[in-house]
Formats: C-alpha cells, sequence, structure tokens
C-alpha cells in the first residue's frame, strides 16, 4: 500500500498541462516504467497539441474468446492559479485518512 500511494503521489505533482510537453514527457515514462514492471511491455507514446497519448496493451494470460476491454482516462489538466486555490494544485495531500 506504500509503494501505490508513494506513486500516486508522484502521478499527482507532475504539472500535466497542455503544452507543457516535459511534463507529458516525464508521467509517461514513468507510466511506462511501471507498466514494464507488471509486466506489461507493450506500450506506445504518441505525441500531439502539446501532449502525450499513451497506450499499453495487456495480453490475457490465456486466451478466453472474450471480447477485450478498453480503459481509457485523460492525463491533461487545466492550467490552475495557486492563487485562485486552497491548496496548490500539483500538491499531493491527504487528510483525515
Amino acid at each position: 500500500q506504500e509503494a501505490e500511494r508513494a506513486l500516486f503521489e508522484k502521478i499527482i505533482e507532475i504539472p500535466t498541462v497542455e503544452g507543457r510537453t516535459a511534463e507529458f514527457k516525464k508521467l509517461t515514462s514513468l507510466l511506462k516504467g511501471e507498466f514494464a514492471r507488471a509486466g506489461i511491455t507493450n506500450v506506445i507514446i504518441k505525441d500531439h497539441d502539446g501532449t502525450q497519448t499513451l497506450i499499453a496493451r495487456w495480453p490475457a494470460a490465456r486466451p478466453s474468446g472474450r471480447k477485450p476491454i478498453l480503459l481509457m482516462a485523460h492525463m491533461d489538466v487545466v492550467e490552475a492559479k495557486a492563487s485562485d486555490w486552497q491548496n496548490p494544485p500539483f500538491e499531493f495531500r491527504e487528510k483525515d485518512g
């Protein structure tokens, strides 16, 4: 559980705002490494419009004949001014457990 929390913290603290290509590269590099450690090595990363897309294919341990599942999420966020927030927008916090 500590390792997952530490990984989540690293991910949250990368400001993946559109146009910050270097930050996206940090995130996709981190995720690609984590996927590799989990045995998921078919990872494609594509640059576009100041962001990146990451596609990871995770083959079944054995074919079941069932249709594949697609999971999607986005990595980019809207620019946030720290002065508009009670807490810094890219700072990981845990409150009350």
